[in-house]
């Protein structure tokens, strides 16, 4: 079973839009205001926001609807240059939800005077927000950071997905970092045990490191 927990974040935590140096730490999930923080848009944004998405795809704002969820945004550099990015879905992720039934969630790329852009995600997956914007490869691009929570049998765990976007309006995964964070706490019969992880830029790409943490 799958497990949806929305995770917001406070717009000052997303590590995103800046250049990282390989080997510092751009997300740190020991902290709690990290992934406990909650965004907000207010209803000038969400109108705003709702105007570009019908420019940039009728059809995807007919999905997404009035009430669509905004799940995070983060500055960046992209395949068509500077702007920021908005992950959207047509409802924000429910507690637990074994598969999602909803339209595809998209992200939303807006720019200094440029149109915006349209970028369709897998529609068998809810992603709980979008984490941060970053160069993983060093190609002068940065790729985006969306998270994916999963339970089973009393463990729930977080993934991270690195999505990169190109010119020509194609999301593809580029990598995914599995356990940044593990709870198994509630574990009828194995280990209990829990971890959290520190999120690098290395040699090869985006990097996870566990650290583990006592159950409550």
């Amino acid at each position: 079973m799958r497990k949806l927990a929305f995770l917001s974040v406070l717009p000052g935590l997303l590590l995103a839009g800046a250049a990282h140096a390989e080997g510092e730490v751009l997300l740190d999930y020991r902290d709690t205001a990290f992934t406990s923080g909650q965004a907000f848009y207010a209803q000038p944004d969400r109108r705003r926001i709702a105007a570009l998405l019908k420019t940039a795809s009728p059809e995807a704002a007919r999905d997404m609807g009035e009430t669509f969820a905004i799940l995070g945004d983060a500055d960046g550099t992209f395949a068509n240059g500077s702007g920021r990015v908005y992950l959207i879905q047509s409802r924000a992720p429910a507690a637990i939800e074994p598969f999602p039934d909803g339209p595809a969630p998209v992200l939303l790329v807006t720019g200094q005077g440029e149109a915006a852009q349209l970028f369709r995600l897998p529609p068998d997956v809810q992603y709980q927000r979008l984490v941060a914007a970053a160069d993983g490869n060093g190609d002068g691009r940065d790729e985006v950071l969306l998270e994916a929570s999963f339970t089973n049998m009393g463990q729930t765990t977080t993934a991270l997905d690195v999505i990169r976007l190109e010119a020509d309006g194609t999301a593809k995964p580029a990598q995914t970092l599995r356990d940044v964070t593990l709870d198994a706490c509630d574990n009828p019969s194995g280990e209990r045990t829990r971890s959290a992880a520190t999120v690098r830029i290395g040699p090869e790409g985006f990097e996870a490191k566990p650290h583990a943490l006592p159950c409550p």
